[in-house]
């Protein structure tokens, strides 16, 4: 099979799929996941290399295995015109590209495993953070690319650009949470430096990918962000913005990057204060000014009313207060990260206020020593 034909279908290419077709786009797929699942597996050590490269392949044959059923009745009901032969084709096809450019980049990423700090260095954390980062990028382009590919492919079948388009984000939203947990199941993948090198880890059928996700997200944001989010999804609809959940993400996250800005740019003025006093505000000013820029995005985005916005700001602000508490010490020295003792905000400004920092003596303007002497 020419790879041009792969990468640049005829109009043709769904319309009377053969078996061997089928078979030499799921061997072209296979071929690039092992390739680029080696490097993958590679820096932790060799042996996870070749236990990635039989993992990416399987996991995505299990995954179209069990959702064939699925993709094809979906490429039936949603006016595609597809059957189920055709569908298994179209998914194939998407894979297979997307393996062809992960494939193309495994030089790149067999370098960067070779070049990078061992797993037994000191900088073995930075180096698996970083690792897990290029990979997820890569991984994230070529997924993209391919649905970009396979959008093109079902509009050219299916009777409208809309039922091109629902049943692309049907497979993906059916292929992408059973993907995720067969993912979970055929772990470890990249290989932390500090775990055993395993094909599958004895624990693989404890718990769930989307469970796992739930919790990280609940130890990151104690508990505050998945209610204040869903407050602001129902707040942002009484403000009549018709705002969907990726632009919501993007503007929350467009809010925080001027926040972090601002406060980039006081931190000379900051660094000042903090040398002459002990409490200084700079933060409510670039919190303002992030709850300005979301106020902007509501409102280009149709919404009208400012009432359930200034709710929300409120609450948000009233959180970020007791968040300052709940991650004391913020302000001046201590020896412990985190503190355990849980007090409201208002309790703990009542406890110490009018209490200064401790600060270290220095010699007195008649070059007295402070300290006692023994």
């Amino acid at each position: 099979m020419q790879l041009r034909r792969l990468i640049q279908p005829d109009p043709d290419w769904l319309d009377a799929p053969e078996r061997g077709q089928v078979v030499r786009v799921a061997l072209v797929a296979c071929a690039g996941l092992a390739l680029y699942g080696f490097t993958v597996g590679f820096w932790r050590d060799p042996r996870m290399g070749g236990y990635v490269a039989v993992k990416l392949p399987l996991l995505i044959a299990l995954t179209l295995t069990c959702n064939g059923l699925l993709n094809g009745l979906l490429g039936l009901l949603l006016g595609t015109g597809l059957g189920f032969r055709q569908s298994l084709l179209a998914l194939l096809t998407s894979f297979a590209l997307a393996a062809l450019i992960l494939g193309s980049l495994a030089p790149v990423t067999f370098l960067l495993a070779w070049n990078a700090p061992p797993p037994g260095s000191p900088g073995a954390g930075t180096a698996h953070a970083a690792y897990l980062v290029t990979h997820t990028v890569l991984i994230g382009f070529a997924g993209i690319t391919a649905n970009l590919h396979l959008h093109r492919l079902l509009a050219v079948k299916a009777h409208t650009p809309a039922a091109a388009t629902a049943t692309l984000l049907a497979w993906l939203g059916g292929n992408g949470f059973l993907g995720a947990q067969f993912s979970w199941i055929l772990r470890p993948f990249f290989g932390s430096p500090g775990l055993k090198v395993e094909f599958i880890r004895p624990d693989a059928l404890d718990g769930t990918f989307h469970q796992a996700v739930w919790n990280a997200l609940d130890r990151l944001t104690g508990g505050f962000a998945v209610p204040a989010l869903s407050v602001l999804v129902l707040i942002l609809t009484l403000a009549g913005a018709r705002m969907a959940i990726p632009q919501l993400a993007a503007c929350l996250a467009g809010a925080l990057a001027l926040a972090g800005l601002l406060l980039l740019g006081f931190a000379p003025a900051v660094w000042i204060f903090a040398e002459s006093t002990d409490s200084f505000g700079f933060w409510i000013i670039a919190i303002g000014f992030a709850l300005r820029f979301l106020k902007t995005a509501i409102f280009m985005t149709g919404g009208t009313q400012k009432g359930p916005l200034v709710v929300w700001a409120c609450v948000f602000f009233l959180v970020t207060l007791q968040m300052t508490t709940s991650l004391r010490p913020i302000l001046g020295r201590s020896e412990i990260l985190l503190t355990q003792e849980k007090k409201f905000f208002l309790q703990h400004w009542g406890d110490t206020i009018g209490e200064s920092l401790e600060k270290p003596p220095v010699p007195s303007s008649g070059g007295r020593n402070p300290y006692p002497e023994n």
